[in-house]
């Protein structure tokens, strides 16, 4: 969560997206989808789970979001969202799984 609020997708990217899922998944599709509307202003782990070699990370976070206005230009609203990710036990390290 530190790395996705720094925006040090890289980093997010190299050492701890599934390497299955890279082996599928081009850096660059990866990269633009990092491309969101909303940047994180600060976060909390609110659960984990881990059953085997699966777990489950849901974190609260505020985020400030960026909308279109209807005239045109841009305006940023706070906004707080619950984000889940998926992990996966890889020869004793823990990844992100990208579901989709």
């Amino acid at each position: 969560m530190d790395l996705r609020q720094k925006g040090s997708w890289d980093e997010v990217w190299s050492g701890l997206i599934d390497p299955e899922a890279r082996e599928q998944l081009k850096r660059s599709q990866f990269m633009a989808r990092r491309k969101s509307a909303f940047e994180i202003m600060d976060f909390e782990i609110v659960s984990t789970d881990e059953t085997g070699e699966a777990g489950s990370v849901v974190a609260r976070m505020d985020t400030m979001m960026t909308i279109l206005e209807p005239g045109g230009g841009r305006r940023r609203i706070p906004r707080e969202m619950e984000d889940t990710q998926e992990w996966i036990l890889r020869d004793g390290r823990w990844y992100i799984r990208l579901t989709s």
